[in-house]
């Protein structure tokens, strides 16, 4: 390590505990600060001194700018090596301006309000001048992008095509006995020899730089960087629960199920405190009833039972089936309720004989797979799930604890004794859970409107965790 980049790393290091005595941190020796102590660890270069000699204010932004300062010199001085051309210097210098607007501009301070924010964002909010002295938010030990996980795939793809033999396309297996002949037998020298042979040095300056114009044209580059354009939107801080939540099972937020699972259905769906009251749904229009819903779901289900493909369905299926033809008030609506959103997809009707059929099949994928099949109480939840009824289920699950408790009193029957769908959603956890083995393991997209996520997707926990949980 030269002198002066070691100079430079000291600096910093007297810099880092200057800050640490100015904000009052606990551990750190002696108080107050002042521009003399911060410089107090050698000479400053011509960039260090600029930055002292041209901040006026709190010893806080003194030390602050001497530390930007004397991490720019330590950048460059890292990327320079050892000597260089003129002309590289002048290209380092041009790139160094350019690192110094983008930290500037992603820079944060903590408000009063406890959210960071960038310099932009916080004078257009607050006074321009709490800037200077507001604290920065405290360092995070996994920062939300880094240069490693960024290139380090493509990289890899780069260095394992230079390495690759040609004749591995027709001979898979020798691509492990190179990498293990050249642990056993191999040199730095061969390795590097390679490597040029392949121009691998120049084609990963060329995949450097083709992502680094991505990164520069890209409007937001960390979905932190995204989740504060919607905050700056006005959005609201979107709920979500935490591992607590999602150990604690649904019996904490819904109650304990009813062994008698169809009959249970049928209390649920027609005859609560909510069953005949309309409502309408915010993605389609439709005003419907629970009850309605329900048996326009039942019908469908005990016609395909009783037709002339019963024979293809468990008998515990059909004699269900039978079950709930026999039920009081059981006679099927009228039509189903039309949409008055969104008309150009409109839901089918005799849709549940699909998903009956559906449903047949994925038990015979679940017991070849030796795991236990769907019931029919699951297989009705699970289509009930995907119509208005939605809804309901989601109101219960949210309106707990949670910011939808007004939604939950308004659809569930009041605030004296609301219907929570107890054992129709635990039925239908079942059902998700059952058919969730046969799903293969790819990313998932959930989409998010007038919101913004909270801390925790950002921030892992002491687990290494982040994300939510949402009901």
């Amino acid at each position: 390590m030269s002198k002066e980049l070691q100079r430079a790393r000291d600096r910093e290091r007297v810099l880092e505990e200057q800050l640490g005595r100015l904000r009052g941190q606990p551990g750190a020796a002696g108080g107050g600060g002042t521009e003399a102590e911060a410089a107090s660890s050698g000479p400053l270069s011509p960039c260090s001194a600029t930055a002292a000699t041209a901040v006026a204010g709190s010893p806080l932004s003194v030390v602050r700018s001497l530390k930007k300062a004397t991490a720019m010199e330590l950048c460059r001085s890292e990327l320079e090596g050892h000597g260089s051309s003129q002309e590289f210097r002048q290209e380092l210098e041009d790139l160094m301006a350019e690192v110094e607007v983008g930290r500037a501009e992603a820079e944060q301070r903590v408000a009063s309000d406890g959210r960071a924010y960038t310099k932009k964002d916080f004078e257009s909010k607050f006074e321009a001048v709490g800037w200077k002295d507001a604290k920065e938010p405290e360092k995070c030990a996994h920062p939300p992008w880094t240069i490693k996980e960024f290139l380090g795939l493509d990289l890899g793809e780069v260095v394992s095509e230079a390495l690759t033999p040609a004749i591995a396309k027709d001979h898979p297996e020798m691509e492990l006995a190179l990498i293990r002949a050249l642990g056993r037998r191999g040199s730095v020298s061969l390795v590097k020899h390679v490597l040029e042979a392949q121009d691998t040095l120049k084609k990963l300056a060329v995949k450097i730089l083709e992502s680094a114009k991505a990164i520069a044209e890209a409007e937001a580059v960390t979905g932190e960087e995204l989740n504060d354009k919607f905050a700056a939107g006005g959005g609201i801080e979107m709920s979500f629960g935490g591992k607590a939540d999602y150990f604690n099972g649904l019996e904490v937020r819904v109650g304990s199920p009813n062994p008698r699972l169809l009959e249970t259905m049928v209390q649920e769906h027609c005859k609560s405190a909510d069953s005949w009251s309309a409502w309408t749904t915010g993605n389609y229009g439709i005003t419907t009833t629970s009850i309605q819903e329900f048996w326009l779901v039942a019908w469908e289900a005990i016609g395909e039972l009783r037709g002339p493909r019963a024979e293809c369905y468990p008998q515990r299926w059909r004699d269900a089936a039978e079950k709930l033809a026999r039920f009081k008030d059981n006679r099927p609506p009228d039509a189903w309720p039309i949409e008055t959103k969104n008309t150009e997809h409109p839901r089918s009707t005799e849709r549940t004989t699909e998903f009956l059929q559906k449903a047949l099949e994925k038990n015979r994928m679940l017991e070849d797979l030796g795991e236990k099949t769907l019931l029919i109480e699951e297989v009705l939840s699970l289509r009930l799930y995907t119509g208005p009824l939605f809804e309901k289920n989601n109101a219960v699950n949210r309106g707990g604890s949670l910011v939808m408790e007004k939604r939950f009193v308004e659809l569930c029957g009041g605030k004296a004794h609301p219907n929570r769908y107890t054992t129709t959603i635990h039925i239908l956890s079942s059902g998700i859970i059952k058919i969730s083995k046969l799903s293969k393991a790819e990313n998932v997209y959930r989409g998010i409107s007038g919101g913004r996520l909270p801390a925790s997707f950002w921030q892992k926990d002491g687990s290494g965790v982040k994300g939510g949980v949402e009901f």
